[in-house]
């Protein structure tokens, strides 16, 4: 009984305490900022303040230059060239844009449209079966799409391809092309499988 009444408790400690030996809130904040920002740290924490990276910050490596794109034109693959170039001038109100073309690299005709003179879509059509265009509305057959059209590529221009290519590798992601002479496209695996063309800003 007498050992029980004399024997100070934790809590009776914690009450008798002067208050400035008490952590404060802002004290226990104040610790875990320090070792989420020495988490955040590259390479070992120096002696001075831990340098903090933010997340949102880190799709830009430091001394990437600053690259930016803008929307060009977005392409659609289609079935039947004619019939789609119908459409898009009753439907939407479009023009074609120059002249019909042909793509020997993707074995496709294209007809640039858009309005005033300015591009806004490209209609592509393979001619082969055989063709990459060709076997990828092959692969999108279904039920609902029973030719496999719809969306293939958006197009946007860029301000420093080089920049913008550097930047996509140091974070993990593909491309295809030479960034020094011309255009890019994003490999779709790196942009949840969305091919992207990026042309030199003119």
């Amino acid at each position: 009984m007498s050992s029980h009444s004399t024997s100070a408790s934790p809590r009776s400690t914690a009450r008798s305490a002067p208050p400035s030996s008490r952590p404060t809130a802002p004290e226990r904040s104040s610790t875990r900022a320090a070792r989420s920002s020495a988490n955040r740290t590259f390479g070992k924490p120096s002696d001075g303040p831990p340098r903090r990276v933010l997340v949102c910050a880190a799709h830009r490596p430091e001394g990437t230059p600053v690259s930016n794109i803008t929307f060009k034109h977005y392409t659609v693959a289609v079935h039947d060239l004619d019939s789609a170039i119908n459409q898009y001038e009753t439907r939407f109100g479009m023009s074609k844009v120059g002249e019909r073309a042909y793509n020997n690299i993707g074995k496709f005709n294209f007809q640039p449209m858009g309005f005033d003179g300015k591009t806004m879509c490209h209609l592509i059509c393979p001619d082969t079966p055989d063709g990459p265009i060709a076997k990828l509305m092959l692969e999108r057959v279904n039920p609902f799409n029973p030719h496999g059209e719809g969306i293939y590529l958006l197009a946007y221009d860029c301000d420093n391809v080089k920049a913008f290519a550097d930047q996509i590798v140091a974070n993990g992601g593909k491309f295809n092309g030479n960034p020094e002479t011309g255009n890019i496209w994003v490999h779709p695996t790196s942009s949840n499988f969305v091919l992207m063309e990026i042309f030199p800003k003119r």
